[in-house]
């Protein structure tokens, strides 16, 4: 009978938690309470703790710090000058590429060029016999138009060139066609895949290969949402490499603003402290401890509660028995666990497994 009103008393009592409570996790206050000091029954407790929150996340080249290198101009590769993992500076050469294509441009551009020269000396004269009514405002007019033409034309055709990366310079100079171009480094950094051979036929839709600045490496770390809440911008995050005796710092950079629904996290943008890229890459998986601001809070001491598994569990007092309930939002921190659970006025606060 006494199990019986003690379960009935369970059913009612513990309505307010979010966990249906078995018969067997009611127990008598009265019964434990002669086992002594391995027991306590008292009040949630109070401390102030230094907190870290455990997170997983990888190491990464922000979007705005790769490049994809692609050739202004078709044609096929002549010379590849350097391989995948070797670092380039900016602006050095990374392939030649050879278009026969390009010379007709050429050609025209200086043609171009003669023909503006003749023009503009044309208009000049038609100025002086303007003057002097030589000369009609028809032709002046013609003369002027025709000036405008070519030199649309001309800068047109230059800017085109020098967008392939044709030396006008030297063009105008000797008159020395091109027909191989040099496709330069646009940022220092690392080369990460190669995707063309010599003598391979490309087009400027083809990417030819890809840099990215290392020394721009940042670390995303994925921090479970019941943490959020804890987390704020400039925070120090100790970074542990896997099976590596060397670990980095970091600090926190920025929060994402939405948690991730499929898996409980939210993303936080660290920015590496450390200049020792070598033993770091880009792809790494790493783990990061974040030093929380100490704080006050209330909870219990590790053994006033019960871990099965991933979950918590305390002994909440209810009239004469105690309770064993679900604890929500569980944070473990040197030995000192706190929740989000509605706090009794007593509870087991010492011997949980004397308890079991």
């Amino acid at each position: 009978m006494a199990l019986f009103l003690g379960a009935c008393h369970s059913e009612s009592s513990t309505s307010t938690t979010s966990v249906a409570v078995e018969a067997e996790d009611v127990l008598l206050v009265s019964d434990f309470m002669k086992e002594g000091s391995n027991v306590k029954i008292g009040t949630i407790s109070t401390k102030r703790i230094a907190q870290t929150i455990a997170s997983t996340g990888v190491l990464v080249i922000p979007p705005t710090d790769q490049y994809a290198i692609h050739s202004k101009s078709g044609g096929s590769i002549q010379k590849i000058a350097y391989r995948s993992g070797d670092y380039v500076k900016k602006g050095a050469q990374l392939f030649v590429l050879s278009n026969p294509d390009l010379i007709p441009t050429q050609r025209i551009l200086l043609e171009t060029k003669s023909a503006l020269s003749l023009a503009q000396k044309d208009l000049a004269r038609e100025k002086i016999l303007e003057k002097d009514a030589a000369t009609t405002q028809k032709k002046l007019d013609e003369s002027l138009a025709q000036k405008e033409l070519l030199e649309a034309k001309y800068k047109g055709l230059k800017a085109e060139l020098q967008l392939i990366g044709v030396d006008i310079e030297t063009l105008e100079k000797s008159y020395n066609f091109q027909s191989e171009i040099i496709i330069r480094a646009p940022h220092s950094g690392f080369i990460t895949n190669l995707f063309v051979q010599k003598g391979s036929l490309v087009s400027p839709e083809d990417q030819l290969t890809t840099i990215v600045a290392k020394d721009k490496m940042s670390l995303e770390l994925n921090v479970l949402s019941k943490y959020v809440p804890l987390l704020t911008k400039g925070q120090r995050v100790l970074i542990e490499v896997p099976n590596s005796e060397h670990s980095f710092s970091a600090n926190i950079e920025r929060l994402n603003s939405i948690v991730d629904h499929s898996n409980g996290t939210l993303v936080v943008y660290c920015q590496l402290d450390t200049k020792e890229m070598e033993a770091l890459k880009p792809g790494m998986f790493v783990n990061g401890l974040i030093k929380v601001n100490d704080r006050e809070v209330k909870g219990l001491p590790q053994d006033a509660v019960v871990k099965e598994g991933e979950q918590y569990f305390a002994y909440f007092v209810e009239g004469n028995f105690l309770v064993k309930t679900l604890l929500e939002d569980v944070l473990s921190s040197d030995g000192f666990i706190t929740f989000s659970n509605k706090i009794p006025s007593k509870m087991l606060v010492k011997g949980a497994y004397y308890v079991e």
